[in-house]
């Protein structure tokens, strides 16, 4: 909760205005601001994977190298999500990628300030990782999903949405 209303808060106090000049040649502000909030995000959620990565690398070497696997490959899909957007708005493909790139490169942020303060820090990371989810809750709903419905795809995205969530009950369900 705590994620989503401070994205929720940001949203308001960032001039959108701001967004539409950041780049020149941006031509669809508001396809802009989505790509800068996605990357905002996706941030915001790569530190506690990194995290996630140098826990599980502590806990069992092998679990960390799985789980830095697993995360890079879905990482490919979070810079395209990010870089895809600002690229459509009218910005530099040199842009789009810079900021993807420096996205990803938080994650391995989060692992190092994980390996300094492991064993202090260790209960936090649910925390983390819940208010990283909140972001991504908050700019599905907020910016993901009314520009795909303004560009014809409201289908594909509520089918979309819904497989998201028969996956998620698959998954609780598969665990407990």
């Amino acid at each position: 909760m705590i994620g989503s209303l401070i994205l929720f808060f940001l949203d308001f106090l960032l001039p959108h205005e701001h967004f539409s000049v950041s780049e020149k040649g941006v031509i669809d502000a508001k396809m802009f601001k989505s790509g800068i909030l996605i990357a905002i995000g996706i941030s915001l959620h790569n530190l506690p994977e990194g995290i996630a990565v140098a826990l599980g690398y502590s806990y069992v070497p092998e679990i960390g190298v799985l789980i830095a696997i697993a995360i890079a490959l879905h990482n490919i899909p979070e810079g395209v999500a990010i870089a895809l957007p600002l690229h459509t708005s009218g910005a530099s493909k040199w842009t789009a990628f810079r900021l993807a790139l420096v996205s990803g490169l938080i994650e391995p942020l989060g692992a190092l300030i994980a390996a300094m303060f492991l064993m202090t820090f260790q209960n936090i990371v649910p925390f983390g990782l819940a208010f990283a989810a909140g972001v991504m809750v908050f700019i599905t709903l907020d910016e993901l999903i009314p520009v795909a419905h303004e560009r014809g795809h409201e289908h594909f995205t509520s089918l979309g949405v819904i497989i998201g969530c028969i996956c998620m009950l698959a998954l609780l369900g598969a665990t407990q």
